[in-house]
């Protein structure tokens, strides 16, 4: 569906350095530095008030940073915004469509306010439609399509432009999940197609299932950045979790093990890196064979990266703009 080759394109597609954003006595961005690449969904988390938002509306060259670089597509967005987003889509997390019009109505719409030739805008819309599986919704009135309906609506309407960068802020806010994985289907499509993602949620599985790569911020400052395998090792590898059930109650006192044992009765709870955890299972099975009924391992989620990351460290809450 979409041709995004450039000759101008670049491994790095956008490009933040030191960048800050002060309201008065706010400070809703405190030297950002980050990076997305081409072909990549990059997942931008934070509480509310983080600075998310912020960072997007200067991406988009609607607001200006108080200092630092920004580059899209190379472009310098305060200077040149219309080039930036006549390259770029973008999903906001209210829907704006028109519930009084049809689904092909509002993809025409659309397709007018991009500007594009009044010959190629049939054909546009057609694919865009056809891409977001509503051709045969199309000539209903959205004011009768479900949410998900509408969410893919609004996604058809982001591409008309064929963009480049696509901005999902909150895409599948309110979706259930059989909504919610129509979505992902769709994103994954544009990401194999060759468009750049810029991905803002509060579902944190989501992000884990969807990002190549995930930047989390919080009080305006980047506090994690990599893959989300990365962050979870690089931040809670303690959380791995290991419960082992025996058919009489263990003793481990004159045992060397890896890691200590929280006991309780017939089951023992080990925390630590899945080496240690599983070298302990080794030993175990040595020492009692034939005594362990049952293994659970969990290992830990983006959740508690997020949470470990975020929040308030010395029971101080800056203000935040979001």
């Amino acid at each position: 569906m979409f041709d995004n080759q450039s000759p101008t394109s670049s491994v790095n597609l956008v490009r933040v350095r030191k960048v800050t954003k002060n309201f008065h006595r706010v400070h809703a961005l405190q030297g950002i530095d980050l990076d997305i690449h081409e072909k990549e969904i990059f997942g931008l988390l934070g509480p509310n008030g983080a600075g998310k938002t912020t960072l997007v509306r200067i991406l988009l060259g609607l607001i200006r940073p108080t200092s630092g670089e920004v580059r899209v597509f190379g472009i310098n967005p305060e200077e040149d915004p219309l080039d930036v987003r006549a390259m770029t889509g973008y999903v906001m997390q209210e829907t704006a469509l028109d519930l009084y019009l049809s689904g092909r109505e509002n993809v025409e719409l659309q397709a007018a306010l991009y500007n594009l030739p009044f010959s190629g805008i049939q054909g546009r819309v057609k694919e865009a439609l056809s891409w977001s599986g509503l051709s045969d919704e199309a000539d209903r009135l959205v004011l009768h399509y479900s949410g998900g309906m509408r969410r893919r609506l609004d996604l058809a309407m982001s591409t008309l432009n064929k963009p480049r960068l696509l901005i999902l802020d909150e895409p599948t806010l309110g979706l259930d999940p059989y909504s919610r994985r129509q979505l992902w289907e769709l994103v994954w499509r544009m990401k194999e197609s060759g468009v750049s993602i810029l991905l803002t949620t509060h579902y944190l599985e989501e992000a884990n299932e969807l990002c190549d790569r995930v930047c989390i911020i919080d009080f305006g400052k980047v506090v994690g950045l990599g893959t989300p395998e990365e962050l979870k090792r690089k931040t809670v590898s303690e959380m791995h979790r290991l419960t082992i059930r025996f058919r009489e109650p263990p003793v481990f006192e004159r045992l060397e093990l890896p890691l200590p044992a929280e006991v309780h009765g017939r089951e023992a709870i080990f925390k630590g890196a899945p080496e240690q955890l599983w070298e302990t299972v080794g030993i175990l099975q040595q020492r009692y064979p034939g005594n362990i009924t049952e293994i659970a391992y969990s290992q830990p989620t983006l959740d508690d990266v997020f949470l470990k990351l975020t929040g308030p460290k010395t029971g101080k809450v800056e203000p935040q703009l979001e």
